[in-house]
């Protein structure tokens, strides 16, 4: 059969050449054998030959069908694939490239190279194709716009095209993506070509999400050209160069929060843009900006903005552009806070009207008015409960009365409403449950909505077509056959009904959890809902259903409380007992890592909540979670593990990394158990430190130099909150812990160098001399970090801990005095006030030393000093702030009772204000 194909794929007639083509196909899904996969896989490069002549002929069926034949071979074992892989990549790029032929062809090819990307990232980087990859897409993002693109049935290539390298961008390593992008931007941005401008914006914009690693440290050279673009005068350029903001705003934290005047005055000047579409994506990009900001900075745009905005929601014919002002608005409503307070006045009436909108057209606008009300109510620096309490017993009224609308959206939205409110008003949503639970669970009892090809529905999108804000910019994929069987028979979701479900679980979880004891009534209809939606087919319904089932358990908690041996009543008992198991067998036997970290959260929550007297029979499995994890063993890592596995056995490694995906999907698991290991370290105490001592090395993996800098931070946070519950008991792992943490303190991320300080004080408290031996190295990167004009006040509140614990320790050499002396010059602390209580106990400590310490005498002013601009600076709040005021008050008046006239002496030293604070401090 070999002959057979290999003689009939050069015969001189082109149907015989086609027929052949499909022989190749059927021998494909035949080979088992090593030996008989080499020999198909010998017939592929004769097959592409094939396939340009068929090209060169506009024999195009032939050429999808072949596609069909390749989709299989990158499926297929990496030998067959490996030694055609550069004329399978050179022939697809050639037929997307190719504008002759018809668009469905020509996404095809580029589908191929898609799925290349997905299913052998590897492959592809030690073949050195991805920088030709990237560099042909980037170029077909810059096809022009046909009158006819964006049909019914076809989407616009160069939509394509960025959907291709957004996928690319998300599989294949950073480091030889941006390159090849950044090459192909610096000729286009500056084109006279406005298509060549609007794909150089396109490709920086779909690279966002799986380069920001590298993407958000080069801010100050990406920003400038691609704010500029926002006054372009072509409109697609514009709209581009908004949309790239907004993927940056969301994808580049927080480094982009740092470029706020040059983000927000950049989008100030388009989002009055005369093209509805430009004008809805700058508001969209305004939206993600703001929706992380610092309260304090949109303050000088506020006014300018909100006009904008309102007349937009007021006048503007478009209702997408009303659902983006909105949604704005709100976003800087969460930013400015209380500063926001007087321009409620305008807004919520404004909301009001648009939440009781009934016509058909303007469902849209009630849906994203009735959110963005939610949201207004639950945030906590407008102080939403307080400023519109008053009105939400009339805004829940009208959010019910949505559910007699027919749409899906409509309903979707309120249940976020209805979580909203829950987290505002806390125990008083109990009197809405009447309401809020009959609508969940009818949302849930719906009918799933699969619908096979042929059976219409005009209000719902197929799955394929939900798409992220990526892909819902630069185009939607194809609604092909995902089984390539071409009978006719697709599945399909209708998703309204999907979103209905998931928004369902989050209202029954948000005001279950909300009512604490006063859900009791309804815990028992709720529960198999839940623990139906917690095994649904859709990760979108299962994460938001696992998450309210840990709600659920600590509602029945609130309602029967552990006795006084820590055990659980009978009912109880049973919600424990339905909800662990589902809980444990998520994380062993989910496939989506979004899903497991769910139940990992919940169970964390539930550990802390419920301790080990309650969950005995259960921690064994609960701590094995957290070591299938760490060690990459849960079902939901095996996918890229067997694909790292299996092209980790080829020779070369030049250039192979890890994806974007990859580390995403690690990111996310390895969260969860940073929450449930410290929880288990806590119930389980000193019976948990063998537990811990065999996962430690397993957590280390992740902190590796070349992790990323989230999941590094991520194992530093986990690490301390163990070592605050074990304490000595964990003293051997400071060896290794240290050094992590020395390394960590010059990081790039401010999050990092924070994690990083504290954990090394928490070491040098527990570390004994295994500590001490590197308290010089420590030293000296604590210094580097107080000395810095330019850190982050945060970070040097950690550093100051950090040597506030060494000198309590002294469990190494320290030079008491200029240490010391560099703790007072950090002082007063300005963020962390956890940070408190060893630095000012510490200080106190050296005032309270009997006798005096003679060679510190001439900083005791100083420490004085340190002490007195604490009192006045009034920033010690919280447990930690007060037990260090406790500290000094005991420490100043022990020295007004011995000492009186040396401390008078010292105090005069010190301004009026400083002075006035120590007597009124010493005297209560």
């Amino acid at each position: 059969l070999h002959q057979l194909f290999l003689g009939a794929l050069t015969d001189a007639m082109p149907k015989v050449r086609a027929q052949a083509l499909k022989g190749v196909q059927a021998l494909l899904d035949l080979a088992e054998t090593p030996e008989e996969m080499k020999l198909v896989g010998s017939l592929l490069s004769p097959s592409l030959v094939v396939c340009s002549q068929c090209v060169a002929e506009g024999e195009e069926d032939v050429v999808m069908k072949a596609f069909e034949m390749l989709f299989d071979v990158i499926e297929g074992p990496n030998k067959v694939l490996q030694p055609v892989v550069k004329d399978i990549v050179q022939f697809c790029l050639q037929v997307g490239a190719n504008t002759a032929l018809d668009s469905s062809t020509r996404q095809q090819g580029m589908e191929v190279v898609s799925q290349l990307a997905v299913s052998k990232p590897k492959l592809l980087q030690k073949s050195k194709l991805a920088a030709p990859v990237v560099a042909a897409l980037c170029h077909m993002c810059a096809e022009p716009t046909q009158e006819d693109d964006d049909d019914d049935y076809q989407l616009a290539t160069h939509k394509f095209a960025s959907q291709a390298l957004d996928t690319v961008a998300q599989h294949i390593p950073a480091t030889q993506v941006v390159p090849a992008v950044m090459e192909f931007c610096t000729q286009a941005l500056p084109s006279a070509d406005p298509n060549l401008r609007r794909a150089a914006l396109t490709a920086l914009a779909v690279c966002a999400e799986g380069c920001c690693e590298i993407m958000r440290k080069q801010l100050g050279t990406l920003l400038p050209p691609v704010t500029g673009m926002l006054t372009d005068p072509d409109q697609e350029v514009r709209g581009m160069s908004a949309f790239a903001v907004s993927q940056f705003a969301v994808y580049l934290q927080p480094d982009i929060l740092e470029h706020h005047q040059t983000v927000l005055s950049g989008l100030f000047t388009v989002l009055r843009d005369p093209d509805p579409t430009v004008q809805e994506r700058a508001m969209y990009a305004l939206e993600a900006f703001c929706s992380d900001l610092e309260e304090g900075v949109v303050l000088p745009y506020m006014t300018g903005l909100m006009q904008v905005l309102m007349d937009a929601v007021k006048c503007n014919a478009k209702v997408s552009v009303q659902e983006m002002a909105l949604s704005a608005a709100t976003s800087i409503a969460s930013s400015a806070g209380a500063a926001f307070q007087p321009y409620l006045p305008e807004l919520v009436p404004v909301l009001q009207q648009c939440i009781s909108q009934t016509h058909p057209d303007h469902l849209q606008i009630r849906a994203s008015a009735t959110e963005c009300l939610g949201i207004l109510i639950a945030s906590d620096g407008m102080k939403g409960v307080e400023s519109l309490g008053s009105h939400i017993p009339a805004f829940m009224q009208v959010a019910i009365e949505g559910f007699s609308l027919d749409s899906t959206e409509v309903k979707e939205y309120t249940h976020r409403f209805f979580a909203n409110v829950s987290e505002a008003i806390k125990t008083d949503i109990a009197q809405y449950l009447q309401h809020i639970v009959p609508l969940a669970l009818a949302s849930l009892a719906q009918d799933d909505g699969l619908i096979f090809d042929g059976e219409d529905d005009e209000n719902d999108k197929p799955l394929s077509s939900v798409v992220t804000g990526v892909r819902a910019a630069v185009g939607d994929s194809s609604e092909e056959d995902e089984d390539g069987d071409g009978d006719g028979q697709n599945l399909h979701i209708r998703t309204g009904i999907l979103d209905e479900k998931s928004a369902a679980c989050v209202a029954l979880g948000a005001s279950l959890g909300a009512a604490k004891a006063g859900a009791a009534p309804y815990l028992e209809a709720c529960l198999p809902v839940l623990l139906k939606a917690a095994t649904y087919f859709h990760e979108d319904v299962r994460s938001p259903a696992l998450t309210s089932l840990h709600h659920v358990l600590l509602s029945a908690l609130a309602a029967a409380p552990l006795d006084s041996a820590g055990k659980a009543p009978p009912n109880l008992q049973q919600v424990i007992h339905a909800v662990l198991p589902v809980l444990i067998q998520t994380v062993e036997a989910d496939d989506d890592a979004d899903v497991v970290c769910s139940a990992l959260l919940g169970a964390a929550e539930i550990t802390k909540a419920l301790g080990a007297g309650a969950l005995a029979q259960y921690l064994p499995s609960l701590a094995k979670m957290c070591d299938d994890i760490l060690k990459g063993e849960a079902t939901c890592q095996q996918e890229f593990q067997e694909d790292e596995d299996e092209e980790d056995e080829e020779e070369d490694h030049e250039g192979a990394g890890t994806s974007g995906n990859t580390h995403q999907a690690r990111e996310v698991l390895l969260e969860g158990v940073a929450e449930l290991l410290p929880a288990l370290c806590t119930v389980g105490g000193a019976q948990f430190v063998g537990s811990f001592m065999a996962m430690f090395p397993h957590l280390m993996k992740y902190g590796e130099a070349h992790s990323t800098a989230h999941q590094r931070a991520t194992v530093s946070a986990a690490l301390v909150d163990t070592l605050k519950v074990l304490k000595a008991a964990v003293a051997p792992i400071v060896p290794q812990a240290l050094p992590f943490f020395l390394r960590e303190m010059s990081a790039d991320d401010t999050t990092n160098r924070r994690n990083a300080a504290f954990a090394a004080g928490v070491c040098c408290e527990i570390g004994g001399e295994a500590a001490g031996a590197l308290y010089p190295q420590l030293l000296q990167a604590l210094a580097h970090i107080l000395n810095n004009k330019d850190e982050e006040p945060a970070v040097k509140d950690n550093a100051a801990g950090a040597l506030a614990r060494m000198l309590s320790a002294r469990a190494g050499p320290v030079p008491a005095a200029e240490v010391l002396q560099i703790l007072i010059s950090a002082l007063p602390l300005k963020e962390d006030m956890e940070e408190a209580e060893p630095v000012y106990s510490t200080l106190c400590q050296f005032l309270a030393v009997r006798p005096p310490d003679a060679s510190l005498a001439h900083l005791y002013p100083s420490i004085l000093q340190a002490l007195g601009k604490a009192l006045v600076w009034q920033g010690l709040s919280g447990e930690e702030g007060e037990r260090a005021l406790a500290t000094i008050k005991v420490t100043l008046q022990a020295l007004a009772r011995e000492f009186p006239e040396q401390l008078q002496n010292m105090l005069a030293m010190l301004p009026p204000d400083e002075q006035q604070a120590v007597h009124t401090l010493v005297s209560s």
